[in-house]
């Protein structure tokens, strides 16, 4: 079975999904009996099994699928994308929709660009997420920006999720090296050695800046957007002060953005112990998170908030007031990799304190006659031990406590195990 799936008497969804039958598709997509049902086809879907190693299946010929408006991909590289995207280029300008999910990272053939998408004149949803965390075996998953900035006014939906940067790891290099230099200080008695760290310190701080600057150019792209109402991105972990600027930008550009989903924040590293008691970084990640609410208060009609993996501190007390007026569902996700920052036993509440605030905060001018607002909180299985079994909330389970603190207000509370 070629796997196609008919409705009626026209064919809508055509899905291809075996690579070693290519023979067997080109006769099939070549046939003139099967042209005549393909042009009814909308939505195509092109997947690949699970790969013990990875190759490129050869070029199929698509020209029949001249009304298709909506591609998916699943399993499939950044390469093999950027392939499809092109022919559809030349075949149709009518796609309206690219979903790509389980994008393989093991492949460096292609890095990600705006172009795998912005080739599409009407392309109204896009969805890449990326398999498992974003890590790459060969390269960075996401390159430099083109010269010239892409025109994304159409694009209602962006889904950009699992994507990893490597300016992340560069920024936890000069973490790394600034904590040293800082513990060397202790040691520094003369003037010439004083010289020589904030030698060293102003160098690590250009580094810092510079990194900054590829991140900003990086997401340029992303205040071109005019017309979006669904935002689900991520990982944020290197996003400085500039970026959450930049990011406020896009918000402001798009006043009816009504849901937003964020990944990955640790508050510049402070959460995995990266210079997390620097005095240089301190004023540092204190206006990264101030820009963070910043961002916030241009979301006037924010009705759903998704946060993934998200460190809550004070930027989000912030945001909490500024979308308190709309917001009506809150989903907060804690997976296996957020287990990595529980290294001790006060971990915990560091983590999972906050989200009493946070939501109390949120859902402030909420009322019994409103209707009802849900939060739902989810955490991998092993942090949901560790916090049922956890001093901190052996009077009151974290459940209770966030319930508790939403009282009088019509919000239903639901802490639940995370299956992705």
């Amino acid at each position: 079975m070629l796997g196609h799936i008919l409705t009626s008497r026209q064919w809508r969804t055509l899905k291809i999904s075996l690579p070693y039958k290519h023979t067997a598709y080109v006769e099939f997509l070549s046939s003139e009996y099967t042209k005549q049902h393909l042009a009814s086809v909308k939505h195509l879907l092109v997947s690949k099994p699970t790969e013990t190693r990875h190759s490129h299946p050869k070029s199929l010929p698509l020209e029949a699928l001249k009304h298709v408006t909506h591609l998916e991909t699943f399993s499939l590289c950044l390469a093999e994308i950027g392939h499809l995207s092109q022919q559809f280029k030349l075949i149709t300008s009518g796609i309206e929709s690219i979903t790509c999910n389980n994008i393989e990272t093991w492949c460096d053939t292609r890095q990600f660009s705006t172009d795998l998408f912005s080739l599409h004149p009407h392309l109204h949803q896009v969805c890449f997420h990326f398999n498992e965390d974003g890590h790459s075996g060969f390269a960075s998953i996401h390159n430099a920006p083109e010269s010239v900035t892409p025109a994304l006014n159409d694009i209602r939906s962006l889904v950009l999720t699992s994507v990893r940067d490597d300016e992340d790891m560069d920024q936890h290099e000069v973490l790394e090296r600034i904590q040293i230099v800082e513990t060397n200080m202790d040691e520094v008695f003369s003037q010439e050695q004083i010289q020589q760290v904030q030698q060293q310190k102003a160098g690590l701080l250009q580094i810092w800046e510079d990194v900054e600057q590829r991140l900003l150019r990086k997401y340029s792209y992303l205040t071109s957007i005019r017309h979006l109402e669904h935002l689900d991105f991520g990982f944020c972990y290197a996003w400085t002060p500039a970026m959450w600027r930049n990011f406020r930008c896009l918000a402001e550009y798009n006043p009816h953005l009504k849901y937003v989903g964020l990944h990955g924040w640790d508050q510049l590293g402070k959460l995995g112990k990266f210079a997390s008691s620097s005095s240089t970084f301190q004023p540092i990640r204190a206006d990264a998170e101030a820009a963070m609410a910043e961002c916030f208060n241009a979301m006037p009609n924010l009705t759903t908030l998704k946060l993934v993996d998200f460190a809550i501190g004070p930027g989000l007390f912030t945001a909490g007031r500024h979308i308190a007026k709309s917001i009506c569902r809150m989903d907060v996700i804690f997976s296996r990799y957020f287990l990595k920052y529980l290294s001790e036993q006060a971990d915990i509440w560091h983590l999972m304190g906050p989200i009493k605030e946070f939501v109390q905060l949120s859902f402030a001018e909420k009322c019994l006659q409103d209707d009802t607002s849900f939060c739902n909180i989810f955490l991998h299985p092993d942090l949901m031990d560790r916090v049922n079994n956890s001093l901190f909330f052996k009077e009151k389970s974290l459940a209770d406590l966030i319930q508790n603190a939403v009282n009088g207000k019509n919000v239903k509370v639901k802490l639940t195990e995370y299956t992705p």
